[in-house]
């Protein structure tokens, strides 16, 4: 009888267990479809500029994420959130968004989203004209991304690192970031980002008092 008790009690605690790791798993499978669901309809409400209602289901997403405890949706909404605001030039309230959120983030260690917390802190921070920090906070941004794809997001991370240079009116170092990257974007990148590049090459071309026109047709054609 003494060796039947541990067996029993695996049968009984075994199934148990997969029980639970089944329930589990679903209340996991529908967060994400209704996340999934959520980001899609905010994607579509900030693209057709309703941003009154974008920012209704945003809210909405918070507050889901609140009661179950989901520190990774409750760190995604509030950097929507917070892009929303920089949008509409609500921008302290964006940037206590973007705290939230990285704050959030910071806990359960999501890179991907404490790199667009960063990102989008740079914007912030450009818009200040404070551009020592904007280019610290676009390295933190690298820093986090490169923990799960070196490559993910890297055209954009690399615009920024040329663009705060033409802010700041300082077209020298703005061109040699421009010779620096070129080969990358021709290769690596999308056509977007890449019609983006040549138009700061012409922009920054045209301050130096070379020709743009080379660089300025490069970005209509793509």
């Amino acid at each position: 009888m003494k060796k039947l008790k541990p067996i029993l009690f695996l049968l009984i605690i075994i199934p148990l267990c997969f029980k639970s790791f089944g329930q589990t798993s679903l209340q996991n499978k529908s967060r994400f479809v209704y996340n999934d669901t959520l980001n899609v309809r905010i994607t579509r409400l900030i693209k057709s500029k309703d941003y009154f209602k974008a920012k209704k289901e945003i809210l909405k997403g918070i507050d889901r994420s609140k009661k179950l405890n989901d520190l990774k949706s409750l760190g995604v909404f509030y950097t929507k959130k917070g892009k929303l605001e920089l949008i509409i030039e609500r921008y302290e309230d964006a940037y206590k968004s973007f705290k939230l959120a990285e704050l959030h983030s910071s806990k359960i260690k999501d890179y991907v989203n404490l790199g667009f917390v960063y990102f989008n802190l740079t914007l912030y921070e450009i818009h200040a004209n404070n551009y020592v920090k904007a280019l610290l906070l676009l390295e933190k941004s690298e820093e986090n991304f490169s923990k799960i794809d070196k490559t993910f997001f890297q055209d954009n991370i690399i615009l920024k690192k040329i663009e705060i240079p033409i802010h700041q009116k300082e077209y020298e170092k703005a061109w040699e970031l421009l010779t620096k990257f070129e080969k990358e974007f021709k290769r690596d990148f999308s056509q977007r980002s890449i019609a983006k590049f040549y138009y700061l090459q012409a922009e920054t071309a045209f301050n130096l008092g070379k020709s743009p026109l080379k660089y300025a047709n490069k970005s209509i054609k793509i």
